[in-house]
């Protein structure tokens, strides 16, 4: 029992203060206040075949949310909450429960676990949304713990980017960011203990990272480029035996060239199968137009990186809670020099030009698709007036009617925020105690402005 408690202890007392953490922000969050909660319980009533699920619940809980929304100067009604609590749901177990099950249930697993079992426990209406936020806090805290685990390298910056506030609304949220967000941090540290400490890659490994690259790929389908990062692995460690048929270093070097070929005569055809698909017209399109395009994330970062910095820190609710524009430059310093002077540098100096080359590329090339995947949205909403309203357009010439890409948020960046971080070598080697607690403090002292920041917007 001793040794258990003491195996990976700063990883497990990293998990329960990100729980306590993330729990805190959950309940000084009113409901309803976390972006498209309502449309992300819709998304679970269909996960289940059961399309009046959302509004059965929505009804039964009778807050008015919406006077909150966007408007500071108005606060949660603490009575109202009070009796939200203890009111008995006006629905029956059987009309709420699920009709049948689809693929996408994946997307919002853990919050739909648990919202149906605080159902079937005849929760009130208030609690058992909680606890499907509580649900999707635990998988968050435990998928980041055993990313902490695997993570060789720079764990105290790995932890600082999991910790961050905006990241923690949404884990204790019942949307998909609480599935998705972990995932990714998960795939990144275990290519890093692949290349770094496991002293084989087998074909597990590649079915482990193949299987979260899907999903992720399913959640949000940008966010699966994170796949690139597999080029850092290094080839000698390579040893994939599938029945008779093996891979190792040598198979690698000689059928590379045949094998990159394959692919891109893989990526042709499929492109051209797939051309009227909505990302493939949309790659097609911007890359056609590839100078509009750049002039247009020019202007984007131009005109929103001020909004861009905040909203990927701490910018709370329907983004009408955002924390000081310097405190959140103040983190993102603090991320910067905690990389520049923690970490293990023997591991770390192993990064080669083409590590660094490969990390850096993939987050630029997520950051370029996360933000063109928002074209979309920018040309419907300056055409039509509404993404939800139909109508057809000339992507080629649409582009040249936008001036900037609009609907972008920092928070969809933090996913591969710690690629921008990771290859930055170390400069300075400073005590590993004083990191630590250097880092504790900061986290700690972050932690108590952010409470105070939702506390004066939601409570008094």
């Amino acid at each position: 029992m001793i040794n258990f408690i003491k195996k990976n202890r700063k990883e497990k007392i990293f998990a329960i203060c990100m729980f306590m953490y993330g729990l805190v922000m959950l309940f000084m969050i009113p409901t309803w206040q976390t972006p498209d909660e309502y449309t992300h319980l819709q998304m679970i009533g269909k996960s289940i075949k059961n399309e009046e699920f959302a509004e059965l619940i929505e009804d039964s809980m009778k807050l008015d949310y919406k006077r909150i929304i966007y408007n500071s100067s108005e606060k949660a009604d603490v009575s109202q909450q009070l009796k939200a609590m203890v009111k008995k749901p006006d629905y029956s177990i059987k009309d709420v429960m699920p009709k049948g099950i689809q693929l996408s249930i994946i997307k919002h697993f853990p919050a739909t676990i648990g919202i149906l079992l605080g159902i079937l426990l005849k929760f009130p209406t208030y609690w058992v949304l909680q606890l499907g936020e509580i649900f999707s806090l635990i998988f968050y805290a435990f998928i980041c713990y055993n990313s902490m685990k695997f993570m060789p390298i720079k764990k105290e910056l790995f932890a600082m980017i999991m910790l961050i506030p905006m990241a923690l609304q949404q884990a204790g949220s019942i949307g998909y960011d609480a599935v998705l967000l972990p995932l990714c941090f998960f795939f990144i540290a275990y290519i890093f203990y692949l290349k770094f400490e496991k002293e084989e890659i087998v074909f597990s490994d590649f079915l482990l990272l193949g299987l979260g690259g899907i999903i992720i790929f399913y959640i949000k389908m940008p966010y699966c480029l994170l796949m690139l990062l597999i080029l850092i692995l290094p080839l000698e460690k390579m040893h994939v035996q599938i029945f008779k048929f093996g891979i190792d270093k040598e198979w690698v070097k000689k059928w590379r060239l045949p094998m990159i070929i394959l692919f891109f005569v893989f990526v042709i055809c499929g492109i051209y199968i797939f051309k009227e698909n909505f990302w493939i017209h949309l790659v097609l399109g911007v890359f056609a137009e590839w100078k509009r395009t750049l002039y247009l994330v020019y202007q984007t970062v131009n005109v929103w990186h001020e909004f861009l910095i905040v909203s990927s820190i701490g910018d709370f609710g329907w983004l009408d809670t955002p924390i000081n524009y310097g405190i959140a430059v103040l983190v993102y310093i603090a991320f910067l020099l905690v990389a520049f002077v923690n970490g293990d540098e023997k591991k770390n100096g192993l990064l080669s030009a083409w590590d660094r080359i490969v990390i850096w590329g993939t987050g630029i090339l997520l950051t370029f698709f996360t933000t063109i995947a928002l074209i979309n949205h920018t040309i419907m909403v300056t055409l039509y007036g509404s993404e939800f309203i139909s109508g057809t357009y000339d992507l080629r010439e649409a582009l040249y009617q936008i001036p900037y890409i609009g609907g972008v948020q920092g928070r969809y960046y933090v996913p591969f925020l710690i690629l921008f971080f990771l290859p930055i070598p170390q400069i300075k080697t400073i005590n590993k105690k004083v990191s630590i607690i250097a880092v504790i403090a900061f986290e700690v002292c972050f932690f108590i402005y952010v409470v105070y920041v939702l506390f004066v917007r939601y409570w008094i």
